[in-house]
């Protein structure tokens, strides 16, 4: 199972979502991606919600070690 939710972490998430996504595998707070992407703190949590809720992740910490998975095809996009 593990496998087709890190096959859908690329598909599903947006160039934005990706962003953010790389900046919470980096340790960001919402307000720190917030202030790097030029963003409202709100829009940021919006995001990450958003994020959470489509690789099915119970939290942030979560989140990151399923997109830690697939992290260097992530990581490597931003390069």
């Amino acid at each position: 199972m593990v496998s087709k939710k890190i096959y859908s972490i690329k598909n599903n998430l947006t160039k934005r979502e990706e962003e953010i996504a790389k900046l919470m595998i980096l340790g960001y707070t919402n307000r720190e991606i917030a202030k790097k992407l030029f963003i409202s703190h709100y829009t940021v949590r919006g995001h990450v919600c958003i994020i959470l809720d489509k690789l099915e992740a119970k939290n942030r910490t979560h989140a990151a070690y399923l997109i830690g998975l697939k992290q260097n095809k992530l990581l490597d996009r931003f390069n």
